[in-house]
């Protein structure tokens, strides 16, 4: 009995996971972007370039191999549960407005993004909970 609550403990928690899937699926993504238009520092999304990925899930070989060279550490899971976003304000030249159609988790991790035009932030798909780092705008 104490091998199959193991067992099943850890198929549980597995399926937290996905294998190689980093993008967020078009459902989520449309309940994200509801609770963004909603949010004080969002609002309307015509004014946003918006990214979002799901968060990486490291080991700890990665943490400690962490200061050794100057190599990116590339995910290989992502945590269905969390989705990170991050929304641009859209300037109409080098900036423009929608979705960003993310090729891989690294265009995702190396975009730079600067206050005061850039938001970042999380959603947390079974809570339906949305957090942004807005400050007092």
């Amino acid at each position: 009995m104490k091998n199959f609550i193991g067992i099943a403990a850890l198929l549980s928690c597995s399926a937290c996971f996905s294998s190689s899937d980093f993008k967020p699926t078009d459902d989520e993504v449309a309940k994200i972007e509801t609770a963004l238009q909603r949010h004080r520092c969002v609002g309307a999304l015509d004014g946003w370039r918006r990214s979002y990925s799901r968060m990486p899930v490291f080991d700890t070989a990665d943490f400690d191999a962490g200061g050794q060279g100057d190599e990116l550490r590339h995910p290989d899971r992502f945590d269905k549960r969390i989705v990170e976003l991050r929304l641009e304000r859209a300037d109409g030249r080098s900036i423009m407005p929608g979705r960003r159609d993310l090729k891989s988790y690294d265009d995702f991790a190396l975009m730079e993004c600067r206050e005061p035009g850039c938001l970042g932030g999380g959603y947390m798909i079974q809570r339906d909970e949305l957090a942004i780092e807005c400050g007092k705008r």
